[in-house]
């Protein structure tokens, strides 16, 4: 999943209301340090800010990330699971998630 920072701009991004319990998200610097080749995690979150700005998000609130075990069936992978970027904004608690897959999720969907 962080092969190709540059591939970020292509990604799905979704909103969704209300996110409550956050508790299971990780920092990018902890999912990076856990995988050998994934590049600057300072980097992946600029160009996630980026493309979350541009879906609306005001800037608040700390980029983490989440991770969608194989089951779930999110990707082609059924072995791997998924990553996806996600941020709450304060201000509205709305929740921006991007993901380099579609998420296909009925009640994501119906708020998107």
């Amino acid at each position: 999943m962080f092969k190709d920072v540059s591939l970020v701009q292509n990604f799905h991004v979704y909103q969704y209301q209300h996110l409550d319990d956050l508790t299971f998200l990780r920092s990018p610097e902890e999912v990076f340090a856990d995988q050998y080749d994934a590049g600057d995690p300072k980097e992946w979150t600029a160009a996630v800010s980026v493309l979350f700005k541009k879906s609306g998000w005001e800037g608040d609130g700390d980029i983490m990330i989440m991770w969608f075990p194989p089951f779930v069936g999110v990707g082609v992978h059924d072995t791997h699971g998924h990553y996806a970027w996600i941020v709450k904004q304060g201000n509205n608690g709305t929740s921006f998630i991007a993901s380099e897959v579609p998420l296909t999720f009925p009640r994501l969907k119906e708020q998107n």
